[in-house]
């Protein structure tokens, strides 16, 4: 079974788009933890309901834990071999599980499946780019194999990143020193808020709109 792990901040007319696609698009056996982090517009009664009905599993934060924790809590709790890890401001299209999951076939040592489009190469800020080698995946909309991620040092997202950015280049970067490798995949998946685009920064631009975090300075 596949576990999806979405964490989320207000915004609610773009989540329901997102878990509307994931109802409708997502054919593959799935669990869906959603995660609010203290959303103070209709997202929480919304999300209420649709735990109540069973669609979801809800974890509701009474503080903004940002990314990275919300996330690292769902995956203590991933039962079987992969885990998601998406945006909600994004619409999935159809087979995208499938067309990721196929990418840990082709070879056992792809621990890690993403986007082609979004960011796959590192600056020495360690901040992600457009490139052709695949140094980095977003975290924006990711799968990874469980077992494997759970024994490199710092996990799926090392503590050390508190709220959020460069979790993910982190977490890739790690991924290959320990001589694992990374996958990506050209899907059609639509970003409705823009939130996450091919450019420098990309990732803070993310984690604003999911998390209401605030950007860090430019240098």
């Amino acid at each position: 079974m596949l576990t999806i792990s979405v964490a989320v901040h207000n915004n609610w007319h773009l989540t329901k788009k997102f878990l509307e696609s994931i109802f409708n698009l997502t054919t593959v056996p799935y669990r869906l933890v959603v995660t609010d982090n203290a959303s103070t517009d209709e997202t929480t009664e919304a999300l209420r309901a649709l735990a109540a009905e069973e669609k979801i599993e809800l974890v509701r934060n009474e503080k903004n834990l940002g990314f990275s924790e919300p996330h690292r809590r769902a995956f203590a709790t991933c039962p079987g071999e992969f885990f998601a890890v998406l945006n909600n401001d994004l619409v999935v299209c159809q087979g995208w599980a499938e067309e990721m999951l196929v990418e840990f076939q082709k070879d056992e040592k792809v621990v890690q499946v993403g986007l082609k489009r979004s960011c796959c190469a590192l600056d020495n800020e360690g901040t992600g780019g457009p490139g052709e080698d695949v140094e980095y995946l977003e975290a924006s909309f990711m799968i990874v194999r469980a077992p494997e991620i759970r024994l490199l040092r710092g996990g799926l997202f090392d503590p050390m990143y508190q709220f959020a950015y460069y979790e993910d280049s982190d977490l890739s970067l790690r991924i290959r020193q320990a001589g694992l490798k990374l996958a990506a995949v050209d899907l059609p998946i639509t970003h409705l808020g823009a939130a996450t685009t091919a450019g420098s920064r990309s990732a803070c631009s993310r984690t604003r709109l999911w998390c209401g975090a605030p950007a860090p300075a430019a240098t």
